[in-house]
């Protein structure tokens, strides 16, 4: 297997567009400088997942989630970072130049890996049966034609074949090196006493796929008639694939989801696929299954209003119609449409034109509500014990829906049509909507609370040095002194994350500038401190490390974009000057001025070059846990209202930065002190209880106490907000 190389990986992290990234699975819309939607980590409904397009970075404001576009994929698609980066290399047509695997990161490679490198390769196999052989064309794609299927649909949703016989795909995996393994782990294989054989044969092949566009499982029909054998044969769950949280087409269909604010919820794999091929591409299906809170989830990320298709069938509508509570719960906007009798999605887009469909679509779709109270009346009109059945039904489903406004209104409604009286249905309502609340042992802020909870154990744990594959320890204790020395560290890896490459000025001479890596390492290596974080340690000698390397020539470039800006501030100001300027005197003020404003816009675009240059490093990195501390670090949670800054200007941190760097440095040593301190202290009195103890050794060290506590009383005067006093 092999790794990307370190300059390709480079030219992927600079070609990704985060809005474009991000917008491939969550519907955003423009808020100012940022871009705002729905949080696809967690459940809400009222937009808090900011993008910020010019530093290339995601934050949710409610979960805390954040980071850049590789963690993004990585986090939201369960994909390892080489998957990431292929993934983006894709997107942006980047040629991937791969190095040969180390002995140590071959070992590292997850079973997802394999697992996705089978299915990929099984999807591969499906689609060159159907293509390139004899029964394949047959069996497996006159079936796709005599259903009406032209080749196009065939190719954008790579459907399959597999022969008619026990081992082809068996065979095939084997020799390309796969293992049995995972080929059982996939189910593309099942075991016999005679052996393994090929699950999916003699069926015709749908791949299932992920948002990204990953194969994850498949769905296969038989073509035979025999009546022993499942008519449909389906992935089992895997670490890759969780039937839940899955929605066939939706790949396909998301960018015409977004575009339109509105996806068309079906049943099957047909229905899907002729829906596409007529012209109406935001359809997905749930495949035969009810809807899950998963599915409504991933739906929700897209968009709020969905038109849920029902054939005619009513034995199949009224099994159907509990699972659409739970997309009112979720607040979604949702139509029903009932198509003629003897009609299913696939026949009705085969036989009438785009216009003709979409016209019965928008003539016929009606609100869930009155849909639902219509098809439970029928038949129980003049029968008062089923009418009052209805009513229950009905109102069940308006308890469900977390907006006041649209239940007043659902009662509104539902009293007209059932002609009872509306304060009548809102008493009942009441008691619906406590009957809810006892059912749902959580709200969603008990869950956001509890998900924080473990976010804070596992940083911690992290932190530490913890291995997620390996069995949970015991953290080890910290005293309240290490506490304030990790916290004092933290503060100065953050620093050294967001600004290690920007310029300051700390010194006494206003000319001479140097890095915020440069004057930290320096303050730390003149009094000998080493972080005593595992995890912070690494990170800040990783630091170091690109600092002398890789980062050199993203700094040359920033500084040669940085030049440009001011070249063409300059240009365009000297031709002003050319043309408005009167007399001498007017040419120098003016040239003066455009000096200065062009020295500024150079400084104000170097700086967020610099800035750049370390964020992404390391909100991009390989390691899950450098990258999430990055992430939890780097990522502002919290921003400061524009009421605070309307009328008056409020420093920020990077205007106060030499203060804050220098602070951060002074506080570290000042707990490094306090340590030094405790550990004389404990020196004298373990040696004043030893009678053998030489005096003269019990002075010096109560001497050099002395010399701790005059540093850190400097330090404290230093610091301005702490009184030493000594024990």
């Amino acid at each position: 297997m092999k790794r990307i190389d370190r300059e390709t990986v480079q030219r992927i992290l600079d070609a990704a567009d985060i809005v474009e990234v991000v917008g491939d699975f969550v519907s955003l819309r423009k808020r100012g400088a940022n871009y705002l939607g729905l949080c696809p980590f967690h459940n809400e409904r009222t937009p808090s997942f900011a993008v910020s397009k010019a530093k290339g970075i995601f934050k949710c404001f409610s979960c805390g989630k954040g980071g850049s576009a590789v963690s993004f994929l990585m986090d939201l698609e369960n994909m390892t970072y080489n998957e990431a980066l292929r993934y983006l290399a894709k997107k942006y047509n980047i040629e991937v130049v791969d190095r040969e695997m180390t002995d140590t990161e071959r070992e590292a490679e997850t079973e997802r890996e394999s697992l996705i490198a089978v299915l990929s390769f099984a999807a591969a196999h499906f689609e060159h049966i159907l293509a390139d052989t004899e029964e394949g064309r047959d069996v497996g794609y006159a079936y796709f034609r005599e259903r009406g299927i032209n080749d196009q649909m065939i190719k954008k949703f790579r459907l399959g074949y597999s022969l008619d016989r026990g081992d082809s795909l068996l065979r095939d995996a084997t020799a390309k090196g796969f293992s049995d393994k995972f080929l059982l782990m996939a189910g593309l294989v099942a075991q016999s006493d005679r052996g393994l054989y090929d699950r999916y044969r003699g069926r015709v092949i749908y791949p299932i796929f992920s948002v990204s566009g990953r194969v994850i499982a498949f769905g296969g029909r038989i073509l035979s008639s025999d009546k022993k054998k499942a008519k449909y044969v389906n992935s089992p769950e895997t670490p890759v694939y969780h039937k839940s949280n899955e929605l066939y087409g939706l790949y396909q269909a998301r960018q015409a989801i977004s575009k339109q604010d509105k996806v068309i919820l079906v049943e099957g794999y047909m229905d899907v696929i002729s829906m596409h091929q007529l012209g109406i591409e935001n359809v997905v299906a749930s495949s035969g299954t009810s809807l899950t809170i998963g599915q409504i989830r991933l739906l929700h990320r897209f968009t709020k209003n969905i038109t849920v298709i029902y054939d005619a069938d009513p034995a199949g509508i009224h099994a159907s119609l509990r699972g659409i509570d739970l997309l009112l719960a979720e607040e979604l906007n949702i139509r029903v449409l009932l198509l003629p009798p003897g009609e299913d999605p696939d026949s009705f887009a085969q036989t009438h034109s785009l216009s003709e469909v979409e016209e019965y679509i928008a003539a016929h779709e009606v609100d869930f509500i009155s849909f639902k109270t219509r098809i439970l009346l029928e038949g129980v009109e003049n029968d008062p014990i089923k009418r009052a059945g209805v009513v229950t039904e009905v109102l069940r489903s308006i308890a469900v829906v977390p907006n006041e406004v649209m239940r007043a209104e659902y009662v509104r409604q539902t009293s007209r049509m059932l002609g009872i009286d509306e304060r009548t249905l809102a008493l009942r309502l009441t008691k619906e909507i406590a009957a809810v609340a006892e059912k749902r042992p959580y709200s969603d802020a008990d869950d956001s609370t509890k998900a924080d909870v473990v976010a804070d154990s596992a940083a911690t744990a992290a932190s530490q040095g913890a291995v997620a594959s390996q069995p949970a320890v015991a953290a080890p204790i910290l005293t309240p002194a290490d506490r304030r020395r990790r916290q004092c560290e933290q503060a100065i890896v953050r620093l050294m994350l967001k600004y290690a490459m920007v310029q300051i000025n700390a010194g006494a001479d206003p000319d001479e500038s140097l890095t915020i890596l440069e004057f930290v390492s320096t303050e730390l290596a003149t009094d000998e401190i080493e972080f005593t974080d595992p995890l912070f340690r690494r990170i800040f000698n990783e630091v170091l490390v690109f600092a002398g390397g890789e980062w050199k020539d993203a700094e040359a470039n920033a500084r040669g974009k940085a030049g440009e800006v001011r070249r063409q501030i300059l240009d365009e100001g000297h031709e002003k000057i050319r043309r408005e300027a009167d007399g001498l005197a007017d040419i120098e003020i003016r040239e003066a001025q455009l000096a200065e404003e062009a020295d500024a816009a150079y400084f104000a675009a170097l700086d967020t070059a610099l800035e750049n240059i370390s964020e992404s490093t390391f909100l991009s990195h390989p390691d899950d846990m450098v990258r999430r501390v990055a992430s939890d670090l780097i990522v502002e949670k919290y921003q400061l209202s524009k009421i605070h800054t309307k009328y008056v200007h409020v420093a920020t941190e990077r205007e106060m930065l030499p203060e804050l760097v220098s602070r951060a440095v002074m506080e570290l040593k000042y707990c490094v002190i306090d340590s030094e301190i405790a550990a004389a202290q404990a020196l004298i009195k373990a040696a004043s209880a030893d009678a053998s103890a030489n005096p003269e050794k019990i002075q010096a060290l109560v001497a050099d106490l002395q010399s701790l506590f005059q540093a850190k009383s400097l330090f404290a005067k230093r610091l301005g907000d702490r009184i030493v006093t000594q024990k």
